[in-house]
Formats: structure tokens, C-alpha cells, sequence
């Protein structure tokens, strides 16, 4: 126990006696849009997938712009609607979704 002690003690005595040159980085700000709140409203992917296009926008430089979650999501459950209707019922119909062709 008293060699392992005095192994550590040794180590760690060479290794902070050495000063290592690191470069300070200045710290990257990247802008983003504020948090938006879906409350119960199961559309998490809607907020996460418009979040994710809004802050890309800002990064290329196209301003702030806000995109309305709930526009995609209606348009995107009216598709799940017309789908369930063709099936009669036969696929499952949930409130969640997914950010994939909402106007088609």
C-alpha cells in the first residue's frame, strides 16, 4: 500500500512539475431560437424538426424566422387521416408523427 502511495505521490509530482502549453480557445456562441412549449400536445417531433430548420437558417445567415409547428403537424395528421380512411381503419392512427412529406 505504501509503494502504491509513493508510485502515485512520484507521478503526479513529475507530471504537474511539467507545464503544458495548451492554447485558451474563445469560447463559440451559436445563435439559436428561443424554447417553445408543446404542452400535451404530442408533436414533439414538429417542434424538434422546425426547431432544427430555424436554426439552420440562422446559421446560414437567413435571420430569425419562426415556423409554425402546429401548421405541419395539422398537415401532417389530415395525411394520417386520409390514409386511416383509405385503409378502413386498418393502420394505426396515434397522435405522434414524424417530419417526413407533410404536404403530400
Amino acid at each position: 500500500m505504501v509503494r502504491i502511495a509513493l508510485i502515485l505521490y512520484c507521478c503526479t509530482g513529475i507530471a504537474f512539475s511539467q507545464s503544458i502549453n495548451i492554447p485558451a480557445l474563445k469560447p463559440s456562441v451559436v445563435p439559436f431560437t428561443p424554447v417553445k412549449d408543446q404542452y400535451l400536445s404530442a408533436t414533439c417531433w414538429s417542434f424538434s424538426s422546425t426547431s432544427l430548420l430555424e436554426s439552420e437558417l440562422i446559421r446560414m445567415g437567413k435571420g430569425e424566422t419562426d415556423i409554425s409547428e402546429m401548421f405541419i403537424a395539422r398537415h401532417s395528421m389530415m395525411r394520417k387521416i386520409k390514409r386511416h380512411l383509405q385503409l378502413k381503419g386498418g393502420n394505426f392512427f396515434t397522435p405522434g408523427g414524424s417530419f417526413m412529406m407533410p404536404f403530400g
